[in-house]
């Protein structure tokens, strides 16, 4: 017969699977298989939003034709850590024709209406820095004592997220 001369036995010996040289091997392999993912390491959190905490303190002055605005940076974030991941400042002016008494604008309203002065990457807060505060300059429409303008600022992070806009101050030269 083709599977050799006797009974029962081929060409080929007959190995075990489980032979003592092996069983090592496997049982290494096998053994963290059977325990990976077991550890139960806390319930899921949702991850940490760490956006800035708007300013509350702007401030605007005329100096001749050119409003002269103040803020602060911000040193914490609105969950409370601290201020560490900066992305730029945005500074907004709404102009509106002076009427009666200045206003208060709702954030959606003022967003809507007011144009982006000045985008302020992180790598050029220096040049606005001033005893701890940022400065920003705007040119006044020389001679139109007709118009009201609104300021506003927002700082956002590095994903771009803001926490919405600092208090709103006017100026009407």
């Amino acid at each position: 017969p083709p599977w050799g001369d006797r009974e029962g036995q081929g060409s080929e010996p007959v190995h075990s699977v489980m032979s003592p040289v092996r069983l090592p091997a496997v049982l290494a392999l096998v053994f963290p298989v059977l325990f990976v993912g077991c550890a139960k390491t806390g319930d899921p959190q949702p991850p940490r939003v760490q956006v800035p905490k708007p300013p509350a303190d702007l401030q605007v002055r005329q100096y001749s034709d050119k409003a002269m605005l103040t803020v602060s940076m911000p040193v914490s974030n609105t969950d409370g850590s601290p201020f560490t991941n900066p992305g730029a400042v945005e500074v907004f002016r709404l102009t509106q024709e002076r009427t009666d008494g200045p206003r208060q604008w709702s954030d959606e309203e003022f967003l809507g209406r007011a144009e982006l002065l000045l985008r302020i990457p992180p790598d050029k807060f220096d040049g606005y820095a001033r005893d701890g505060t940022l400065v920003f300059q705007d040119d006044l429409a020389a001679g139109d004592r007709s118009l009201r303008f609104y300021y506003a600022v927002r700082f956002v992070n590095k994903r771009n997220e803001t926490a919405g806009f600092s208090n709103q101050v006017n100026l009407a030269p």
